[in-house]
C-alpha cells in the first residue's frame, strides 16, 4: 500500500516536471544577453534574431546588453543564471575560444558552462590599410612590410583579442616585427583614419563602411569565407598558405538547461536562421549566416577552440592582470 502510494507520488512528480518543460516558454519572455555595447555586429545579429523569434514563437524575445570585461561580465552572468531556457547568451569567438587561452583563469568555463544552440553568424575579418600605405594588393603589402617593418604599426581592440592575434600571426609568418598599438576606446577609428596607425585586421561589418567611403583600403579577407558584399577581395591564404582567422557569434544556454528545452530552442533558432529576413540583415552587416545548430555547432566550437589554442601558443601572446 505504501509502496503504491510512493510510486504514484513519484509518477505524479515527474508528470508535473514534464508538464513544466512542455509548457516552456509559456508567457515568460526569453532574454538574449549580448555581452557587448549596442551597435556592435554581435548586437545587430542578436536584435535581428530576437525580432524573428518573437514573430515566429508568438512570445517576447528581448535583447539585454551587459558589456564589460571584454565580454566576460555578460558571459559569466549567463553561465551562472538559472538553466531554464529563459536566459541565453549570444557570445563571440573572442569570449569562448580566444581570451580563455591568453587571460588568467576566469570565474567560469567559456566552453563547458554552456550548451551550444546555434552558430548564428560568421564575421569575416578583413586586412585593411590606411591610404598612405603604398600597397594596393596583398603581395605589395607583404613585400612592403618585409622591407619596412619599422614604418608600420597596427591597431586592435585590445591586447590578446582575436584581431591582435591575427596580426601577430601574420607578423610571425612574415618574419616581421610590426608594432602593436592596442586600444580600448573609439579613438582607434579616428587614429586609423588619420594615419596614426597604418593597418589592422578588423571585422568586415566595422571596416567596410570606412572602406566604401574611401577612408581606408581593404586588401583581403582573412578567412576562407566569401561574401558577395565583399566583392572580389581575395583570401590571404592565397598568399600566406594556411592563414585563416575569422570571428563568429554563437547562441548558447547555461549548462543544465533541460534537453527538451534545448531541442526546442535549436529547432526554433534553426528555422529563424533560414528566414529571408535574418539572412538579408546579416549579409547587409557583412556577416555570413552560421547555419549550424545543436551538435554541429558544438563540434564547430570545439574545433575553433583547438585552433585558437594553437595560435596563442604559436604567437606567445598572453595578458596579465
Amino acid at each position: 500500500m505504501k509502496r503504491t502510494t510512493v510510486g504514484a507520488a513519484v509518477v505524479a512528480l515527474f508528470g508535473i516536471c514534464g508538464m513544466a518543460h512542455a509548457e516552456w516558454p509559456g508567457n515568460k519572455p526569453i532574454r538574449i544577453v549580448v555581452p557587448f555595447p549596442p551597435g556592435m555586429s554581435v548586437d545587430a545579429a542578436a536584435r535581428t534574431l530576437a525580432h524573428q523569434l518573437t514573430e515566429q514563437m508568438k512570445i517576447s524575445v528581448i535583447v539585454e546588453n551587459r558589456p564589460g570585461g571584454s565580454g566576460h561580465i555578460g558571459a559569466s552572468y549567463v553561465a551562472k543564471s538559472k538553466p531554464d531556457g529563459y536566459t541565453l547568451l549570444l557570445g563571440a569567438s573572442a569570449i569562448h575560444v580566444v581570451s580563455p587561452h591568453v587571460l588568467p583563469p576566469l570565474n567560469y568555463d567559456p566552453i563547458n558552462d554552456f550548451v551550444p544552440i546555434a552558430l548564428v553568424a560568421k564575421i569575416p575579418n578583413v586586412l585593411v590599410v590606411h591610404p598612405s600605405v603604398p600597397a594596393k594588393t596583398v603581395p605589395e603589402f607583404l613585400a612592403y612590410a618585409k622591407a619596412n617593418p619599422d614604418k608600420l604599426t597596427f591597431g586592435s581592440w585590445g591586447q590578446g583579442g582575436n584581431l591582435h592575434l591575427a596580426a601577430e600571426l601574420l607578423n610571425l609568418r612574415l618574419g616581421t616585427h610590426m608594432e602593436h598599438v592596442p586600444y580600448s576606446s573609439p579613438s582607434l577609428v579616428s587614429d586609423f583614419v588619420s594615419g596614426r596607425i597604418q593597418w589592422m585586421f578588423d571585422n568586415a561589418s566595422a571596416a567596410m563602411p570606412l572602406v566604401n567611403s574611401g577612408k581606408l583600403r581593404a586588401l583581403a579577407v582573412a578567412s576562407e569565407d566569401k561574401l558577395e558584399s565583399l566583392g572580389t577581395l581575395p583570401s590571404i591564404s592565397q598568399y600566406v598558405p594556411g592563414f585563416s582567422v575569422n570571428a563568429w557569434t554563437l547562441l548558447s544556454a547555461p549548462k543544465g538547461t533541460p534537453p527538451e528545452v534545448v531541442t526546442r530552442l535549436t529547432q526554433e533558432v534553426g528555422k529563424a536562421m533560414q528566414s529571408e529576413r535574418v539572412q538579408h540583415v546579416l549579409k547587409e552587416q557583412f556577416m555570413a549566416p552560421g547555419m549550424l545548430t545543436g551538435p554541429d555547432a558544438k563540434a564547430f566550437l570545439l574545433a575553433e577552440n583547438g585552433k585558437w589554442k594553437k595560435i596563442v601558443a604559436e604567437t606567445g601572446v598572453t595578458v596579465k592582470n
